[in-house]
């Protein structure tokens, strides 16, 4: 009795001093009990808000105690909706969102805005946290954010190519349209990033995709003057006679801003479309 009363002091009296970052298995609670004992001596009450206050704060320690209770690691917070794994993916928290998922945290459920942890990982380019993400079995992939952007295009629009090919090779889809009716591949145009380029085409994305506005991406590569990237398109067969709502093709956009090397390339494009 003595020598376990000892030891649960002396784990109890680690938990207080210990910083988040020195967890291990072994000073980890072990039952419920020493879980709600331990949550105490770091200072929270036993409720939902403090688990939010504990994951915020990055102490780790007291996010295992409390998801040895009956905490719910999936509630929302009040105010701005987020779950406590959202809101720590967007923070770029590896550690809280590691402790998260091992403690039960759906890696699908959905915070602020509707989105991901996934989606706010990737918005807010935290690669180590997307990465885990990644990892995880029966990750959803069609969550978006306010703008209707899935993770694989916050990912392109980013040039995060490490992270597109993962989605990609996980199945991501290379034909959803955010808000503004634009693909992952008019944002590899803009970007002008021949790499990603290649990846989507190489995955079935269409090169003659229009946005609302009838905006192709060759119309997109034409404007920012990214001609290893209209190249790539043209090869792939993008039509380059397409007119978006005003009447203009991708040449017609090299024109107004410019793009001589486009404007070349374009002009022999639309002679051998004829």
């Amino acid at each position: 009795m003595i020598r376990s009363g000892i030891a649960t002091t002396s784990l109890l009296l680690g938990a207080v001093l210990c910083a988040g970052s020195c967890v291990s298995t072994e000073n980890r609670p072990a039952t419920p009990e020493q879980a709600k004992r331990i949550i105490k001596l770091r200072g929270y009450n036993f409720d939902q808000a403090s688990f939010f206050a504990a994951a915020a704060a990055g102490d780790v320690l007291a996010i295992h105690a409390f998801l040895m209770t009956e905490i719910d690691p999936n509630a929302k917070a009040q105010g701005d909706g987020d779950t406590a794994l959202v809101a720590a993916a967007a923070r770029g928290d590896l550690k809280i969102v590691r402790a998260l998922l091992e403690g039960g945290a759906n890696v699908n459920a959905r915070g602020k805005g509707d989105t991901s942890a996934l989606v706010r990982a990737v918005k807010h380019e935290q690669s180590a946290v997307t990465r885990l993400l990644m990892q995880q079995p029966g990750l959803h992939l069609e969550a978006v954010d306010a703008g209707g952007m899935t993770a694989l295009m916050l990912a392109v629009w980013h040039e995060q190519t490490e992270t597109v090919n993962k989605l990609l090779d996980l199945g991501a889809d290379v034909t959803h349209r955010d808000a503004e009716g634009d693909s992952a591949l008019h944002g590899a145009a803009m970007r002008g990033n021949l790499e990603i380029t290649k990846a989507l085409l190489a995955k079935g994305a269409n090169p003659d995709a229009s946005n609302v506005v009838g905006g192709t991406p060759l119309m997109w590569a034409a404007s920012y003057g990214r001609e290893t990237v209209a190249r790539a398109l043209l090869e792939q067969g993008a039509n380059p006679k397409l007119k978006d709502e005003d009447g203009l093709t991708a040449l017609d956009w090299a024109v107004k801003n410019k793009q001589e090397a486009l404007i070349q390339l374009l002009r022999e494009a639309e002679s051998r479309a004829e």
